[in-house]
């Protein structure tokens, strides 16, 4: 896969010679004064969360081309854009140390607009990848020791919060979205006997 040019490598850092201990504070740091460069953990979870958002671009912007309704094309378009703002946020964090970026997926969209799968599961596939991109960063948030990482983590989280829920509407508003099975409302119960 290296020598066919299909498999990229992530970033590599150098591996170190002897454990360090932190000294200062300032670890925890990210927006003034003395900030380090990003550690092994956060660069994993930045790549990750950057190769998962380059995912939802590429397949956002297939949906919006194979949808018939402009109402639907117009939320795929606007899930390909909310990817984009992602994969702009995360790569400034890697760019600022040098770096690399893990390569757009986009090109690999052909310029078919034949629809090969329904408006409904298209959308649910969205919903699917949002959510899963919400679930990577909750779990890079944990492991996030500075203090702009850890911002970047909650804005994008908040971001591809409103970004989802304006899928589940539109899922709702076509009933397209089944009800997932829960506790039962024992007050309701009550307050209607038979």
């Amino acid at each position: 896969m290296l020598s066919k040019g299909l498999y990229i490598r992530p970033p590599v850092i150098p591996v170190p010679e002897a454990p360090e201990q932190i000294q200062k504070p300032s670890f925890l740091q990210g927006w003034f004064g003395d900030t380090r460069p990003l550690h092994s953990v956060e660069i994993a979870n930045v790549y990750k969360g950057m190769e998962l958002a380059g995912l939802i671009h590429a397949i956002c912007t297939a949906f919006a081309q194979t949808m018939e309704r402009k109402d639907l094309q117009s939320l795929c378009t606007q899930g390909a854009q909310t990817a984009v703002e992602h994969l702009e946020r995360l790569g400034g964090l890697l760019e600022r140390d040098d770096l690399p970026l893990p390569p757009s997926l986009l090109s690999d969209v052909s310029g078919s607009q034949t629809p090969l799968f329904s408006e409904r599961l298209m959308l649910c596939h969205i919903s699917g990848l949002f959510g899963s991109l919400i679930t990577h960063y909750g779990q890079a948030l944990g492991s996030a020791m500075k203090h702009d990482v850890v911002a970047a983590f909650l804005a994008l989280i908040a971001g591809a919060g409103n970004y989802t829920e304006d899928v589940t509407e539109a899922l709702i508003r076509n009933e397209w979205l089944e009800k997932t099975p829960g506790a039962l409302d024992r007050e309701s119960l009550l307050e209607h006997p038979k």
